[in-house]
């Protein structure tokens, strides 16, 4: 009966863990999606004291940037299946290059539309969200990457 109460106890605290856990990402993944969301309602709501040159740069920016994080999110899991298929030196350099590139150019774009934004007096608090951490910019475009496919499903089906 003892050993009874003791898989039990066990069994709900790890349950309870589990929860915790999976609520803690689905905050995160929560939180990747609304800065997101904020970047794309910045871009689409830009005021009228803004130049026309300077819309349409913050505009190419960001479809710049949703290119830039599906290309990144391609060249991880390009890496990842290579690993996994134990591919040969030479081709993982190759593609561990690519994907360093990758993440590179994102950043760069990500800092480009802040300063962008910035320059124009707009809200640029997603910033912080994101961070400047390489694994945090990484696990953020992961999270985006899917809701920004959804969407362009969603326009081509329009």
């Amino acid at each position: 009966m003892e050993d009874f109460i003791k898989k039990q106890f066990l069994r709900e605290r790890w349950q309870d863990a589990s929860e915790k856990q999976t609520q803690r990402i689905e905050e995160e993944e929560s939180e990747a999606l609304r800065s997101y969301q904020q970047i794309k309602k910045t871009v689409a709501d830009l005021p009228e004291h803004i130049s026309e040159e300077n819309r349409e740069l913050i505009k190419e920016y960001f479809e710049e940037l949703q290119e830039s994080i599906q290309r990144y999110v391609s060249s991880i899991d390009a890496f990842t299946k290579a690993r996994i298929s134990k591919t040969d030196t030479q081709d993982m350099t190759r593609l561990d290059e690519s994907r360093r590139r990758m993440h590179d150019g994102l950043i760069t774009v990500l800092e480009v539309l802040e300063r962008l934004l910035k320059r124009e007096g707009l809200d640029t608090s997603w910033r912080s969200v994101i961070g400047s951490n390489r694994t945090r910019v990484k696990e953020w475009a992961q999270e985006v990457t899917g809701h920004i496919s959804r969407e362009a499903e969603r326009s081509v089906e329009e």
